[in-house]
């Protein structure tokens, strides 16, 4: 972090720099002294630091990247103070290709004041990259958010890190590290005890630990010299500590001491574990006239510290074979406050193949859609909207969401009562990621086995559009209400011609008394299939089949698998089944319709994979809508099922909210549901 003080001497410095840099003075190092005499420098000069190939960041005619590189370093930095964090690639450390076309590859949506500034990433040992960033100038909080391929970003969160620490008021440049010795991550960053810049303040730099990034230690102080906070001459609390690993127990602690009067400041201690203790303190590094946000990596057997420095827009690299004799060069990176990474060159390869296709900063509105909130809805009735199906209204032009509606928020009901006696609920958007509700659906004329007006039980709705240009809906009864589950169930028809109010037609009775979650799909001959779950003996999918949607046919068993809420469509050349089998959605794939396989390796969505709000748990229940050869699934989740309090049943167990995500097919032709990355939905008129 800083507070800019710029000298006449600085000035003169990198003026010198920069001039030599459009010279044909390429790789010399030149001896230069300040006007003032006190200041030997020795620069290294580069011709590239005001490069237009800086800006060309995806041209392959301007590329920078040695691809017979043993090493690809990756840097994250940010130039404006809310404009995000950028990305660049670079095989030697001097000079960088920006990535993403030189745009952001997130930008700030949480924190105290929403500013992203001082990205540092780090590469999981499970392979998910994980950002944090100071968030504010002030305030206890930090931004993170996690990417699997460090281009798409989940959605972000505060991290309250400082929450518990009194007479603070700063959380500044955050770095992650993994302990290997006791298998926990660490964060830790900069805060200042008292007001900053004054007499009794103190420069601390703390630490917390986490395994999932959920739950967190207490803050720990990492280090502390006992000086005095702030950017002012004397000033030497500590702030931007960097941890390099280097062997089983030798760990190197760079930091900066908070002096911004234009003297080396960089400094750095060794200990056993990234927790300390520390050693004696060694420094500072020079040649330097004030650098922050040091970070630090080796590359042929020599020490890299990559720089931020007051009297430069351009990062510096300063490099050492044995942390004592060091050589500073100007990159040609302009940037602030950056941490670099190895990544593989597979990755690199990745990152400079990407073309983007949304700007980053608008981020809303782009062409391959709206980017979906987290959760997309919740009911504002009862807090429990279920089983979600998705229609295209064309009387309002407007897509209709239907969804079993829970009471959730009820907490007086006895048993699981709560689940019974629900209405189907509707909502609706324009473009299929942003959601209000409208009403529930009317069911006026049902019989009375259905369990009478205010007894009835409405659940798992599902909607086409028939051959008769009616709307048919199968729907799920229980005919009551019970403290358990258990009560005999059966599908119904109903039909409507504007989708809201429904003429009821008959009941299903060939299918029995144990059976719920009807999914309707017509094949390819016009004949129209219905795969729903039957509870009878044992629980299966059963599929039945009518040529008009009034009659249908003997059911038979198309598998026989504990779950519910079949989903049946036809995309890139399979039939698909997918079932909520209650870890996460099983799915099943087959060219006939008639022969299913399944898909290897873990479930869709299982519990505790998702990181976005309300998107922890496992995903439940869901529907599809294919539009443009794209494949929306819409899910529901019980948010408040986690962690100690999963089995829990008050009203954050029981409340649910609706999420969305893309499907795509993975490299062996299976679907792959990545619901941590953004999901931009692009629904248009059937």
């Amino acid at each position: 972090m800083r507070i800019n003080i710029i000298s006449f001497t600085k000035l003169f410095i990198v003026s010198v720099a920069i001039i030599l840099s459009y010279g044909n003075a390429i790789g010399q190092t030149i001896a230069v002294s300040s006007p003032n005499k006190k200041t030997n420098v020795s620069l290294k000069t580069n011709s590239q630091i005001h490069s237009n190939s800086n800006m060309l960041a995806n041209d392959s005619s301007q590329s920078k990247i040695n691809w017979n590189a043993k090493k690809f370093l990756l840097i994250s930095y940010f130039t404006g103070q809310a404009s995000g964090a950028n990305l660049a690639l670079s095989t030697d450390g001097l000079h960088w290709q920006q990535l993403n076309g030189g745009q952001p590859v997130i930008i700030p949506t949480v924190g105290s004041q929403k500013l992203m500034r001082d990205p540092s990433i780090i590469h999981g040992k499970d392979g998910v990259y994980r950002m944090v960033w100071t968030s504010g100038w002030g305030g206890k909080d930090i931004g993170y958010a996690e990417s699997q391929d460090l281009i798409n970003w989940s959605p972000q969160k505060a991290l309250a890190v400082g929450e518990h620490i009194d007479s603070t008021s700063n959380c500044w440049a955050p770095e992650i590290i993994y302990n290997d010795l006791k298998n926990l991550y660490m964060i830790y960053w900069s805060s200042q005890i008292g007001p900053w810049k004054t007499k009794g303040s103190e420069g601390r730099i703390y630490y917390v630990t986490t395994k999932d990034f959920n739950t967190f230690s207490e803050p720990k102080i990492l280090f502390r010299n006992g000086f005095t906070a702030g950017g002012a001459p004397g000033n030497d609390g500590p702030i931007d500590a960097f941890i390099y690993k280097e062997g089983k127990e030798r760990y190197i602690m760079f930091y900066k001491k908070d002096d911004n009067s234009g003297i080396p400041s960089d400094f750095y201690r060794i200990g056993k574990t990234p927790e300390g203790p520390w050693g004696e303190e060694s420094g500072p590094v020079t040649p330097s006239t004030g650098d922050e946000g040091p970070s630090v990596i080796k590359m042929d057997n020599k020490y890299l510290m990559f720089t931020d420095p007051f009297e430069s827009d351009y990062a510096y690299v300063f490099s050492s074979r044995n942390l004592k004799d060091w050589q500073r060069e100007v990159s040609d990176l302009k940037m602030s406050h950056g941490t670099v990474i190895e990544i593989s060159k597979k990755t690199a390869r990745s990152l400079v193949d990407y073309k983007p296709e949304k700007d980053v900063k608008t981020n809303r509105k782009t062409k391959i859609g709206v980017l979906a909130p987290k959760p997309v809805f919740r009911d504002p009735v009862y807090d429990g909207a279920a089983d979600p199906v998705v229609i295209w209204n064309p009387l309002v032009s407007k897509w209709w969401m239907f969804y079993t509606n829970r009471r959730a928020n009820m907490t007086t009901l006895a048993g699981v009562s709560w689940v019974f006696g629900t209405p189907i609920g509707i909502a609706e958007s324009a473009d299929g990621a942003n959601w209000k509700y409208v009403s529930t659906a009317n069911f006026n004329d049902l019989p009375a086995e259905c369990g009478g007006k205010d007894s009835t039980t409405f659940w798992a709705p599902d909607i086409v559009k028939g051959d008769d240009g009616k709307w048919h809906m199968y729907l799920s009864i229980e005919p009551g209400i019970d403290v358990k589950w258990g009560l005999p169930g059966f599908i119904v028809h109903l039909t409507s011609s504007n989708l809201r109010d429904w003429k009821y037609e008959s009941r299903l009775s060939q299918l029995g008394t144990s059976v719920i979650d009807a999914d309707i799909l017509k094949m390819p001959d016009g004949i129209w299939r219905m795969y729903y779950k039957d509870q009878t003996g044992y629980s299966h999918i059963n599929v039945t089949e009518s040529k008009d949607l009034y009659t249908w046919s003997t059911p038979k068993e198309a598998m026989k698998i504990n779950g519910e809420g079949p989903i049946a469509f036809q995309w890139k050349g399979y039939y698909w089944l997918i079932i909520d089998t209650w870890n996460g959605q099983t799915v099943h794939r087959s060219k006939d319709g008639n022969t299913w396989e399944v898909q290897p390796g873990n479930h869709l969505m299982p519990d505790g994979e998702g990181i976005g709000k309300d998107d922890i748990p496992n995903a439940l229940h869901a529907n599809v809508v294919i539009c443009n050869d794209r494949v929306y699934m819409y899910y529901f989740t019980h948010p408040g099922r986690i962690g100690d309090d999963k089995w829990k049943d008050g009203y954050e167990q029981r409340r649910t909210s609706i999420q969305v995500v893309e499907l795509k097919l993975n490299e062996a032709g299976w679907i792959r549901a990545n619901r941590n990355e953004p999901t931009y939905v692009k629904l248009s008129k059937p």
